[in-house]
């Protein structure tokens, strides 16, 4: 793991934000730094890619190498958790139990479904904000769809779980997609061991052309999802769903205007001050 700091003027914030998630940062966090500027961080598994984005943005940084166990240290306070809407997640390693010992022992915890989850090297075991909200809104989307027959797809899929809650709901088809070639790894395992059946393709969002699907997830920031209007647009079949977060709730008005010439807002929720939408695409 690898962070990368720009420290630079506020007013190219959403030009580097945006950049640097398309160049393969598996996270960004942005604070205030000295005389007026803006201290921005990004985490990457492979060097190269940090100074890639560097050259592409003509500006100068900084790359250190971290712990090699930097971004799995997090995992050593999870255990188990109750995301809520019908799911408990497990957090598992090689040396887990199998699938069903896990249901058996946390399945009284109210759950309708035990997912194990291994998300080391990636993002997500379903704890954030944006993913409980997502959560809600895949059990939501019931309302409107049978499951069944429809198809899903999970775009920034991190460690899977979001795709595995939806194959475990029963949907007919599930595809998920991340630009990070190990988040990809960590999803296909996470989906083997929870016996689910996940199709995961290694792209963008602008090179994933699989669909248009019933419904779509996106949990990305809200810098992404300003560049990817179009894209994810043609992934929603007509009258299908967009379920959308990764952003906070000052942002509400802003992300629904994005998206008002095709999309009909259903609901909005809120957790810790994120937010996040169900989005009809109108016929």
């Amino acid at each position: 793991m690898f962070e990368l700091k720009i420290v630079k003027k506020k007013e190219k914030l959403e030009e580097y934000e945006s950049a640097l998630f398309e160049a393969g940062a598996s996270s960004v966090s942005i604070s205030e730094a000295e005389d007026d500027n803006i201290a921005i961080i990004a985490l990457f598994f492979e060097s190269d890619a940090a100074y890639r984005i560097l050259d592409k943005l003509n500006t100068a940084g900084t790359v250190i190498p971290l712990l090699s166990d930097y971004s799995d240290r997090w995992l050593d306070y999870i255990d188990v958790e109750d995301i809520g809407d019908g799911l408990t997640v497990c957090k598992i390693d090689e040396n887990s139990p199998s699938a069903g010992v896990l249901e058996k022992k946390h399945g009284m915890r109210g759950a309708r479904c035990v997912i194990g989850i291994d998300a080391r090297g990636t993002f997500g075991i379903g704890i954030h904000p944006t993913s409980r909200i997502c959560v809600g809104m895949i059990r939501d989307v019931l309302e409107y769809v049978c499951p069944q027959k429809s198809s899903c797809a999970d775009i920034g899929s991190g460690s899977g779980v979001l795709s595995i809650y939806a194959a475990k709901l029963g949907f007919g088809e599930v595809v998920a997609c991340d630009i990070s070639a190990d988040a990809c790894l960590m999803t296909e395992k996470n989906s083997l061991y929870n016996s689910c059946r996940v199709k995961v393709v290694n792209c963008g969002i602008k090179q994933f052309n699989a669909g248009p699907f019933d419904v779509v997830v996106a949990n990305i920031p809200v810098s992404l999802i300003e560049i990817s209007v179009n894209e994810l647009e043609r992934r929603v079949r007509s009258g299908g769903y967009l379920l959308l977060s990764g952003f906070g709730i000052k942002w509400k008005d802003y992300v629904s205007s994005l998206f008002s010439e095709k999309f009909v807002p259903l609901v909005f929720n809120e957790c810790d001050d994120w937010g996040g939408y169900i989005l009809k695409k109108e016929p």
